[in-house]
């Protein structure tokens, strides 16, 4: 069975992912040896990449590929994962405290109430 990508997320998540790690639509393309254009029909969802083009893109922005393909999987238990270490990496040490003691106790809450 094949799944249907929703490439307007796709690009969406490639974009937040290349701004947050502060690299121009230009320099990654260059990085890629394709045109800016290029990535930028890709970011808008106007184009898809190809399966090496997206692993590429994986790499170069230190994200997994099912991280920029969370939208479109079934199974999405591995970006979320690092979505979680993503919120955690970028959290103060105080942060940090406060969004474990947040979660256990909205865990015991889930538990108490079958949720």
């Amino acid at each position: 069975m094949y799944h249907n990508i929703n490439f307007q997320k796709l690009g969406k998540r490639i974009n937040d992912a290349r701004t947050k790690n502060n690299i121009s639509i230009k320099k990654l393309a260059e990085k890629l040896g394709i045109e800016a254009g290029s990535l930028a029909n890709i970011e808008s969802g106007n184009a898809a990449p190809s399966t090496e083009l997206l692993f590429a893109i994986a790499d170069i922005l230190e994200v997994p590929a099912d991280y920029l393909l969370a939208d479109s999987l079934k199974n999405r238990s591995a970006a979320m994962d690092y979505m979680i270490y993503d919120l955690f990496a970028t959290a103060s040490p105080h942060q940090k405290k406060r969004l474990v003691e947040m979660s256990k106790a909205l865990l015991k809450v889930m538990d108490d109430n079958n949720v």
